[in-house]
């Protein structure tokens, strides 16, 4: 699947749809945040805690980070493919040698 196919399929399969633009951002901004505390949940199980966290836990949790990016972007007209190559030029730009 290409971040196309998989922005197409996440934004026909969002309910949100019909809420206004600053109900779709404002849900999806807390989605993010909610899910990424889940990914760092997991960081601190699995390197505070002891616990066996597998590939598959971290896959899951990405997934939900993806889903409200993905979202989100296509309520504001940005594709992936833009948000990737925007984020690598400015790694290029901050970190000429490689990022530290």
């Amino acid at each position: 699947m290409d971040c196309r196919e998989y922005q197409e399929s996440v934004w026909g399969s969002y309910g949100g749809r019909e809420m206004s633009l600053k109900e779709i951002t404002i849900n999806n901004v807390l989605g993010l945040v909610g899910e990424s505390g889940e990914v760092a949940d997991l960081a601190k199980k699995e390197f505070y805690l002891g616990r066996d966290i597998q590939r598959a836990d971290y896959v899951e949790e990405l997934g939900d980070v993806l889903w409200h990016l993905t979202c989100l972007g296509m309520a504001h007209s940005i594709s992936l493919e833009e948000i990737m190559e925007s984020n690598l030029e400015k790694l290029k730009v901050r970190y000429p040698n490689g990022t530290p």
